[in-house]
């Protein structure tokens, strides 16, 4: 069953007396026309209504790609593990982007950010211990009241997986939960789209207070944007507890138009997405980089919301949740 997020939306705004909390202006500081219900928060960090209705996220034209294959290695260095397993026993322990045989990786091990590989988008980004899915060290991220983007970006993604991405990382957020209906993303790639907004390929999901706290695809463009776009996306209706690492894996094709999402080694089906959804293509732009973090994209109020991230892994074929 999908849980329409912009239903989530419109019943927090009946029950609370305020108009739809997942309006938000674009780059520039104002809404785009048809803007979607999701951009990205203005100069002030406030947010404003665009006045756009809702949207059917319904995830049309789809079709799933079975799996890949795994790549040279085909099982995890020296174990015999399958790296594919969903057996969550073998996710966690010490820290392994050393022998994980993938293109890039990022366990944080060395206690502090890497500034030669990542750029910090917001603040409120620190790498700590005491809280990590591998090692001893994980990112972490604290979001509050209106602020929206706290992410680490790496360009060094590009161009090698510009057009083509799997990726995996592990994450966990930390109640309580904001008492305010909220959309967020943990990963997205981005890029320019010819009319020269940006566009952003991302997983994350929607929080509904005392309802549920699910998965969700989403796309969106920033900024100037083809005409009569408006963001789209598809989801579940899968609750994601706080206080458990969560594996995540998704794939991102440029050239297919696909979008495909696992959790905790298993795929599913209903949060990928492919050619058009609601009447709209999914011209994804090449990727120029990953933006891997927090954002949250309504006022939370005086709350905070605890997110960690952990060996963000990145390459040209399928990665698991083992490696």
């Amino acid at each position: 069953m999908r849980f329409p997020w912009w239903l989530a939306s419109a019943l927090v705004a009946c029950t609370s007396g305020v108009g739809n909390p997942d309006d938000l202006p674009n780059d520039a500081g104002t809404p785009a026309p048809d803007a979607g219900r999701d951009a990205g928060p203005n100069d002030q960090g406030t947010i404003t209504d665009s006045g756009v209705g809702p949207v059917d996220l319904g995830f049309a034209d789809g079709g799933v790609v079975p799996d890949a294959a795994p790549n040279d290695l085909g099982v995890i260095p020296d174990s015999g593990t399958d790296p594919f397993s969903t057996d969550r026993d073998l996710f966690f322990g010490a820290a392994r982007c050393g022998g994980a045989g993938v293109a890039f990786c990022e366990d944080f091990e060395t206690g502090s950010l890497d500034t030669g590989r990542w750029q910090a988008i917001g603040e409120r980004l620190t790498v700590e211990n005491g809280q990590a899915a591998r090692g001893n060290y994980a990112l972490h991220v604290v979001t509050q009241s209106t602020e929206a983007l706290h992410f680490i970006r790496t360009t060094q993604t590009a161009p090698v997986f510009s057009r083509q991405m799997w990726g995996r990382l592990f994450f966990r957020t930390e109640g309580p939960r904001p008492n305010a209906f909220n959309h967020w993303t943990v990963v997205e790639a981005t890029g320019t789209v010819p009319e020269g907004g940006t566009g952003r390929i991302r997983y994350g999901g929607i929080h509904v207070p005392d309802v549920v706290n699910h998965f969700l695809f989403n796309y969106d463009i920033w900024g100037d944007r083809p005409a009569n776009f408006h963001e789209v996306g598809a989801e579940n209706n899968v609750e994601v507890p706080d206080g458990t690492w969560h594996c995540i894996e998704w794939y991102f094709d440029v050239d297919a138009q696909q979008a495909r999402f696992f959790h905790d080694g298993t795929e599913r089906p209903e949060l990928g997405a492919q050619d058009i959804i609601d009447g709209i293509d999914l011209a994804f732009p090449e990727m120029d980089g990953l933006n891997v973090g927090w954002a949250i994209y309504q006022d939370i109020g005086n709350t905070t919301w605890d997110a960690w991230v952990d060996e963000i892994a990145v390459d040209d074929t399928r990665i698991g949740c083992v490696r």
